[in-house]
C-alpha cells in the first residue's frame, strides 16, 4: 500500500523521514566534496550521429593523482562485472590522462555502464578525498550528471 503525501497548513508537501535523511546525505557530500584540494575532471565530449551515441569523457589527471590512474582502471573492471555491457568500451592513452570512450546505439546498456561508471567513480575518490567533476552531458543524462 503507498503511503498517502501529506502536506502542511500552507499546501507544502511534508517530506518523509527516509527522503530527508537522503537529501541531507547528498548535501553533506557536497559540502565534504568542495573541501578537497585534489579534483578529477570529466570532460563530456560525446556526439550523435543518425541515432549513434558515441560518448567520450577526457579524463585528465593531474601529475600529483598519478595514483588514480590505477582506480580508474579497477572501477572499469568491477562495473564491467557487476553491469556488464553490449557496447564497445576502451580507454584512450593521451598526453595528460585518459579518454574513455563508449560507443552503442541508443539507450541501452551502454547508458547504465556509464551512469555505473561515473557514480563508482565519483564515489571511490570520495573515500580518497579527490572530488570528481563532469563538465558537460549526453542526453541521457536527465539529471545533469553528479
Amino acid at each position: 500500500m503507498m503511503n498517502e503525501l501529506k502536506f502542511d497548513k500552507d499546501g507544502k508537501l511534508i517530506l518523509p523521514d527516509s527522503i530527508k535523511e537522503d537529501i541531507e546525505r547528498i548535501n553533506r557530500i557536497k559540502t565534504e566534496k568542495k573541501k578537497f584540494t585534489k579534483k578529477l575532471v570529466l570532460n563530456y565530449l560525446g556526439s550523435e550521429f543518425e541515432g549513434f551515441i558515441r560518448c567520450e569523457f577526457e579524463i585528465n589527471i593531474p601529475q600529483e593523482l598519478e595514483e588514480i590512474k590505477k582506480k580508474i582502471f579497477e572501477v572499469r573492471n568491477w562495473v564491467n562485472k557487476n553491469v556488464g555491457s553490449t557496447a564497445r568500451i576502451w580507454f584512450e592513452k593521451l598526453p595528460e590522462g585518459y579518454r574513455l570512450i563508449i560507443s552503442g546505439r541508443g539507450n541501452d546498456k551502454r547508458c547504465e555502464w556509464c551512469r555505473s561508471f561515473r557514480t563508482a567513480l565519483d564515489t571511490s575518490l570520495f573515500d580518497s578525498k579527490v572530488a570528481a567533476y563532469q563538465k558537460g552531458f549526453c542526453k541521457f543524462d536527465k539529471d545533469g550528471g553528479y
